[in-house]
């Protein structure tokens, strides 16, 4: 017991003249000098040079390849069967068959997907209430 209070007293009174020297060192300074403020902020350096950085990256990837490949250009239809849906026709089938095939066709699918009809809502049920949206009724 004796030699902790014995060591408190030695350990302290180093604690003391450091703490001592350490308060002349600050002396004739401002608080700022003593915090570092007034030297440059190395996170405010950090945060442009990453900025600068990454506008530079952005720049080099957007206008690099533009400079190498040009403009973007409009792709072309491929020629087979099904470049006809997809192509602007020129002129008009001459013959009436081949005009009342595509509408045969349109209206079929338009069956299909329910395009067509209408469907009324229950006036007394809310839409947006999603509470009972996994019970089956």
């Amino acid at each position: 017991m004796l030699k902790d209070l014995e060591n408190i007293k030695h350990n302290g009174s180093a604690s003391l003249v450091e703490l001592k020297q350490f308060l002349s060192r600050l002396q004739g300074r401002s608080p700022q000098e003593v915090v570092g403020l007034v030297s440059t902020s190395l996170l405010v350096q950090s945060m442009v040079i990453a900025t600068l950085g990454s506008l530079a990256i952005m720049v080099a990837f957007t206008v690099g390849p533009y400079l190498m490949y040009g403009p973007p250009q409009v792709k072309q239809a491929k020629s087979g069967p099904g470049a006809k849906a997809a192509a602007p026709v020129a002129a008009a089938p001459s013959n009436a068959e081949e005009t009342a095939k595509p509408a045969d066709n349109e209206g079929r699918y338009k069956k299909a997907l329910g395009v067509d009809e209408t469907k009324t809502a229950d006036p007394n049920k809310n839409p947006l209430d999603i509470d009972n949206l996994l019970d089956k009724k």
